[in-house]
């Protein structure tokens, strides 16, 4: 994500599809088959719909899952999708608790999970892999 600075960011256009090709290399030549999954949806919301501030990244990862035939989970829209149909107030459901620096302190992180969230979301990923990888299917529950 923007704003961390050249050695904890990636670009979605160059570094990042870069890296995730390299990591694919790396994995195959140690006879893995990769997957790829997508980012997950921050929960932000802008006028009433998540912002999707993380797409560029979920697009970048995509197409290299195309280019380099492979499956992928596309984590990203289906967050995305579920975010939006529960709206705000059940999407800060998934939120975990922060411990306020002072009492003024009203951070709320929308981007990990609690383990309410955290079981939703390991949910729709094991749906998805059933789908694009069905032999794995045998090793989820």
């Amino acid at each position: 994500m923007p704003g961390k600075g050249p050695e904890r960011e990636t670009d979605p256009a160059t570094t990042f599809p870069q890296n995730l090709t390299r990591f694919i290399q790396e994995a195959r030549a140690i006879g893995a088959k990769p997957i790829l999954v997508t980012s997950l949806a921050r929960r932000t919301f802008d006028k009433g719909k998540i912002r999707g501030e993380l797409k560029p990244w979920a697009d970048a990862a995509t197409k290299v899952a195309a280019e380099q035939h492979i499956p992928l989970v596309d984590l990203f829209t289906r967050s995305v999708d579920l975010h939006n149909k529960l709206g705000i107030a059940e999407s800060d459901t998934f939120n975990p608790p922060i411990v306020p620096k002072n009492k003024d302190d009203k951070t709320t992180d929308h981007t990990h999970l609690n383990a309410h969230g955290a079981e939703v979301i390991a949910a729709i990923i094991a749906e998805e892999l059933h789908k694009v990888a069905p032999d794995l299917a045998k090793l989820l529950k």
